[in-house]
């Protein structure tokens, strides 16, 4: 369920979108499954096939987004070491699994390729300190504020904890209050993220000092993850569980975390901390005995498994009309292309937008001259219902590309 329910742009770049699912989605869920299936070992005792196998995940996993790659190698050491120095176990092909994916990760790292593309980047020639206080603003934004449902799951843990160590103090229902203030704040101000319609078109968001991406509500959101791990720590009883609900975790923030030395953020990036945190935080929250309605639960997965084919069915719709609009258009030699837009943003980029390569095949695809002029423009009810909530004139400059 929680799933589904991620926020629109982690949707769209995440699940329908090739580049995406492949790069991030891919080795994320990878990641997750080879934790878990380790979990699931008693002794690291590897078959034949068994050791290929996970060999394999292990050569390919760390080549394909370096913030994933990061996390993978650390969740492979951290077992390693926990392995020898806590349980007084070593096993010879974990090891081997271990160096090979920091060799696989690290052939990443310097491929020429990468480094070429990097170099072009002006963001790399600042010191450490400035592209850290730089990207501190969109850590906020892609890991906290973009995902309001993470944040209620891990709210419900924290919040318990709080309740328990606080509950003799004078004060701790106000602190408990003042506490959840912050990501209430985001949730609201952020709740468009999971609306799969442009609703910005009605209401305007917040962007005043109390914006929680301003760069001072780090503070608040350090102690909030440090909040965070304290409760799986707390709650889930000592054991394999509680250490690989942890290490999920742990691994989680290594990929975000890294992506504070990276010049470009998206949704995309940082899937292997919204699956991460997700896992974390039902397992803890089954350690809290919560009711868990079986029919209830099912029946949502159902609503929500169909009020996505609807609307990826009315996509379909506007995707068939739209090519023959264009080709009408194109018959007629007109200079100027309307596209029909699709107001949903569970297809990323479908929607062509000005920038060059977006535009550059959006032309290819759809064998359209270089020198034709195209205009993204919502068509009859989607049109009138723009018209009467935005000043037409303005929105059309906006979207006339050449």
């Amino acid at each position: 369920m929680a799933l589904l329910m991620i926020n629109v742009y982690s949707f769209a770049q995440n699940y329908t979108w090739l580049n995406g699912a492949i790069t991030y989605t891919f080795p994320a869920a990878i990641t997750i499954i080879y934790i878990a299936y380790l979990y699931k070992k008693e002794s690291f005792n590897f078959g034949k096939l068994e050791t290929i196998y996970l060999l394999t995940l292990n050569i390919i996993t760390p080549l394909f987004a370096e913030n994933i790659g990061f996390a993978f190698v650390t969740g492979n050491i951290i077992i390693l070491t926990h392995r020898i120095l806590k349980q007084r176990k070593f096993s010879p092909v974990f090891l081997i699994f271990a160096i090979v994916s920091v060799t696989s990760l690290g052939f990443m790292l310097t491929n020429p390729g990468l480094s070429l593309e990097n170099s072009k980047v002006a963001f790399y020639s600042l010191s450490l300190f400035n592209k850290i206080k730089t990207n501190i603003p969109e850590f906020i934004h892609y890991v906290f504020t973009n995902n309001p449902l993470l944040l209620i799951f891990m709210l419900m843990p924290i919040n318990y904890l709080l309740y328990v160590k606080t509950e003799n103090y004078v004060y701790s229902r106000l602190m408990l209050v003042l506490f959840n203030l912050i990501p209430l704040f985001s949730i609201i101000c952020n709740f468009d993220l999971i609306i799969p319609v442009n609703i910005n078109l009605l209401i305007s968001k917040y962007d005043g000092m109390f914006l929680i991406e301003k760069w001072y509500f780090i503070f608040y959101w350090i102690l909030f993850i440090g909040l965070f791990i304290y409760s799986v720590a707390d709650i889930i009883p000592k054991g394999r569980k509680r250490d690989y609900s942890l290490l999920i975790t742990i691994i989680s923030m290594v990929s975000v975390i890294s992506l504070l030395l990276a010049p470009t953020w998206s949704c995309s990036m940082v899937i292997l901390f919204v699956f991460g945190i997700i896992s974390a935080s039902c397992i803890t929250i089954t350690e809290l005995k919560v009711k868990v309605i079986p029919w209830v639960t099912i029946s949502i997965v159902v609503l929500l498994v169909i009020y996505y084919l609807a609307i990826m069915t009315v996509t379909f719709y506007i995707h068939k009309t739209r090519e023959n609009y264009i080709k009408e258009q194109l018959d007629s030699e007109d200079k100027l292309i309307y596209v029909k837009a699709n107001p949903f943003y569970l297809n990323w980029e479908y929607n062509p937008t000005c920038n060059s390569a977006n535009m550059q095949h959006f032309k290819k695809y759809y064998n359209i001259p270089e020198d034709t002029i195209i205009e993204v423009k919502y068509l009859g009810i989607l049109g009138k219902i723009e018209q009467g909530v935005k000043n037409d004139d303005v929105y059309h400059d906006k979207n006339i590309c050449r």
